[in-house]
């Protein structure tokens, strides 16, 4: 048995990368070279907006560095793709070579119909989010938006056409601590998740016949790259000075524990 890991280059991607490697199967490791972590503003913000802009990318990448920085695989060992490698023919060629036992991505574009079909083995997504509940871009920032911070988590789910839309194997969520700000929340999911994966892709490899994933019940949201602007940063920023969790806690908010999916078999928890 062996692995394709398809990643960005970001450290959260390295973290993962790194525990990925600790399965004890061989892996061959895909970095796609992403976007700068700390973005330049756009040009149209006004001087509030601008500062609030910069001082939540400031603090996702101090919480970056914190969680992720000296802890992940270098980069180094892995094969560095630019976006428009990661679905070419040449990109196709060498999965089809490598026939994996499991193709897992995280961090990347989306995955092509084409490259998915070069091999015989499963294909399955880690997403920034817990499905179906947070789909799509961002949601690491919207659960704490909509007061639900305990929703910050993470899903392995089987790779299909539709955006993070394949049925769940596995899920971690946070507990929210008095204290968390945002990107801490976001930091610790993926941090907890990671941990549990050398364990969870044993357990899941380890089936004699592919193992099918849950059909969530509920269609869940999407939430495109659209739906977020730099105005959303005042509630968080502003009203909220990064102290949700703290909010909920004193308000009297409930925040009932994620109902996580996972498939039989997988007791493990990360979220405690």
């Amino acid at each position: 048995m062996s692995i394709v890991l398809i990643t960005g280059d970001h450290p959260r991607h390295r973290y993962l990368a790194r525990q990925v490697m600790a399965c004890g199967l061989p892996v061959t490791w895909f970095a796609e070279r992403r976007e700068h972590f700390t973005p330049t503003p756009p040009a149209q913000l006004n001087g509030r907006l601008t500062t609030l802009w910069q001082h939540h990318f400031n603090l996702r990448d101090e919480c970056e560095q914190h969680y992720f920085a000296t802890q992940g695989a270098p980069l180094d060992m892995a094969i560095s793709i630019g976006p428009s490698e990661l679905n070419s023919p040449e990109m196709i060629c060498r999965i089809s070579q490598l026939q994996p036992t499991l193709l897992l991505s995280y961090g990347c574009h989306k995955l092509s119909p084409e490259l998915l079909r070069c091999f015989g083995g499963m294909a399955w997504n880690v997403h920034g989010g817990l499905s179906p509940w947070y789909r799509g871009c961002i949601t690491h920032f919207w659960p704490s938006y909509m007061l639900e911070p305990q929703m910050t988590g993470m899903t392995l789910h089987e790779t299909t056409e539709a955006i993070d839309g394949g049925n769940v194997l596995y899920q971690t969520a946070v507990t929210p601590r008095r204290g968390d700000r945002l990107h801490d929340l976001a930091c610790r999911a993926v941090r907890e998740f990671c941990d549990t994966l050398p364990t969870v892709l044993g357990t899941l490899l380890a089936h004699e016949q592919p193992v099918s994933g849950i059909v969530p019940i509920s269609s869940g949201r999407i939430w495109t790259a659209r739906m977020w602007q730099p105005q959303h940063l005042e509630v968080v920023y502003g009203q909220f000075e990064d102290k949700i969790v703290d909010y909920c806690f004193d308000s009297g908010i409930t925040m009932p524990p994620a109902k996580l999916l996972c498939v039989d078999g997988l007791d493990i928890t990360a979220s405690r």
